[in-house]
């Protein structure tokens, strides 16, 4: 007796084997989705760290000037021999004090001539 070619894999079969080959087909290409999102995600990555030590090496330069502007000599050298004492319109004390709402005032007094004062004893 002859078989049919329809009859060589029952209906259950060609279905079992459909599923599989469609779920083998899609875990094939899923691993290659998630293959590519780590490589994408190392370049990222591998970029930032890039971008981070470029930063952190400007931040030691930057750290190095300011330390270097912060230096008394550097300071003495900058500000010239231009610097005089200032004149007593020139300084001003700060009041801080609080008005009755809780508010904070600040009041700026000029400062006087200096006094002598004479004790006697």
């Amino acid at each position: 007796m002859k078989t049919s070619p329809r009859s060589f894999l029952p209906p259950l079969n060609l279905l079992l084997l459909g599923v599989f080959l469609a779920v083998s087909l899609l875990g094939g290409l899923s691993q290659v989705w998630i293959q590519r999102q780590i490589s994408r995600t190392a370049s990222l990555i591998e970029e930032h760290e890039k971008t981070l030590q470029d930063l952190e090496r400007k931040n030691r330069y930057m750290s190095s000037r300011l330390a270097e502007a912060h230096r008394p000599d550097e300071l003495i050298r900058r500000a010239g021999a231009g610097l005089k004492r200032p004149d007593w319109h020139q300084i001003v004390q700060v009041e801080r004090s609080f008005d009755a709402d809780g508010n904070r005032v600040v009041r700026l007094v000029p400062y006087g001539e200096p006094m002598e004062v004479a004790f006697n004893d």
